[in-house]
């Protein structure tokens, strides 16, 4: 393996780790600004919940693959309970255990999405791109 392809992997992943920053500040600034609280319609609230922290948790599951993974998904729980606890400081906000059970559905949601994903990817790809894929 060449350096340029042990590398490319370690690339990935910084990338979606710095990715994952990224989204996790939006998500917070979204999360307490008063004058953007969505829709009053609950439903579409949790749906909302469900699919940020989906995608949170595949750019997390991409960046830091290998790694304590059980770590860094109760690490984007404890955010969301954060994010919920934080809400109820601000005027207009209110925090609720519904959204905070949203949020970890997204998590739970977006893991398995991933891990299936790249899971068919591998048994569809030639035996050559497989070790590329699961790194």
């Amino acid at each position: 393996m060449t350096p340029v392809s042990r590398a490319a992997p370690v690339l990935r992943h910084r990338s979606a780790a710095v990715l994952l920053a990224i989204a996790l500040g939006v998500t917070c600034w979204f999360a307490m600004a008063p004058s953007l609280a969505p829709p009053g319609h609950h439903s579409v609230d949790t749906y909302l919940h469900v699919l940020c922290f989906a995608m949170l948790a595949v750019l997390a599951w991409l960046g830091f693959r290998g790694r304590s993974l059980a770590l860094v998904l109760l690490l984007l729980a404890a955010f969301g309970g954060s994010i919920e606890i934080g809400q109820m400081l601000v005027p207009g906000r209110t925090g609720s255990l519904s959204d905070w059970l949203g949020d970890v559905a997204g998590i739970v949601i977006g893991f398995l999405a991933s891990h299936s994903l790249l899971a068919g990817l591998a048994q569809r790809w030639p035996t050559a791109l497989r070790g590329r894929l699961t790194r």
